[in-house]
């Protein structure tokens, strides 16, 4: 047994060292740390074994949920009737999910290369396909070809297309006979003009249109008698010239454009004297007059 010492005096009793007691209290508190983090980490432990735990069954759950869903989607007869998970997993399963992009950062050459890829293009304001516009042709531009105006079918012969079509020439002619007669019907006036009107069928709101179009015809006309007189005059002038060479002989000579011109000029008063007699001549002589005087008034006015 240990021998107790025998202290008389309250003076021989032993100090307490300070030192001792603030080891002694901090070896307390680094136990209960220590039992503290133990069981802050067997807590963790715990929560996050059950947080895996709780995912992995939420996983096989979604799973078993989706597999069951395309099941039931697939073996369906009517696709209309499928509810909303079932056509999620279907579209799922055959990879036609829509993929949604972040589209607000893409430049316009982005946009266009993914309207490309998509086959979606934009239409512009005409209705064509702005995507189908940046492609090139293959091979290049290939008109469209007319046999009526292609070389390999000739040159045009202005006298023989007239003498092919001169049947138009003649309804042309009768359809102004019957203009001018619904128009001279317009300005009688009495019984005599209701009747003869009644008898054609005139309407009087019917004869400003109706005149318009016998101006046109008229014009028309003229036109083609100038061109046909122009060219049979040309052709008589080119007779004319090569009879010249071949009495005197030899090679070819060309007139000045002077002289052209006036022997040009009095063949197309001899064709119009033919056609229309000295009365036409007449006309386009007053015609030719009035128009070089006005040439010459403008000049004096400059």
């Amino acid at each position: 047994m240990e021998e107790v010492p025998n202290y008389t005096t309250f003076e021989e009793l032993p100090e307490d060292d300070p030192d001792d007691d603030d080891s002694s209290d901090n070896d307390d508190d680094e136990d209960d740390d220590n039992d503290n983090d133990n069981e802050n980490d067997s807590d963790s432990d715990n929560s996050s074994s059950d947080d895996d735990e709780s995912d992995s069954d939420s996983d096989t759950f979604s799973k078993n949920v989706n597999s069951n869903a395309y099941t039931s989607a697939k073996n369906a007869s009517d696709k209309s009737d499928l509810s909303l998970s079932e056509r999620v997993a279907l579209n799922q399963e055959k990879g036609k999910t829509r993929k949604y992009k972040d589209r607000r950062a893409e430049t316009g050459k982005e946009k266009m290369k993914r309207a490309l890829e998509e086959g979606k293009h934009k239409r512009g304001r005409d209705g064509k396909d702005e995507g189908a516009r940046k492609k090139k042709l293959k091979g290049g531009y290939k008109p469209s070809l007319d046999p009526r105006f292609d070389s390999m079918s000739g040159t045009l012969d202005v006298e023989h297309f007239e003498r092919n079509y001169e049947f138009l020439q003649e309804m042309e002619e009768g359809e102004i006979k019957r203009l001018k007669e619904r128009q001279k019907s317009g300005l009688k006036t009495g019984k005599k003009g209701q009747k003869l009107r009644r008898k054609l069928g005139v309407k009087m709101e019917d004869l400003e249109g109706e005149k318009k179009e016998l101006n046109r015809l008229q014009m028309k006309r003229g036109e083609t008698n100038k061109s046909q007189i122009e060219r049979s005059a040309r052709k008589s002038v080119k007779r004319g010239l090569r009879e010249r060479v071949e009495e005197k002989g030899g090679g070819k000579f060309y007139l000045k454009k002077r002289e052209m011109k006036k022997l040009e000029m009095e063949a197309k008063f001899e064709e119009l004297k033919k056609r229309g007699g000295n009365k036409a001549v007449k006309k386009a002589l007053e015609k030719r007059r009035k128009k070089n005087k006005s040439k010459d008034s403008k000049k004096m006015i400059k």
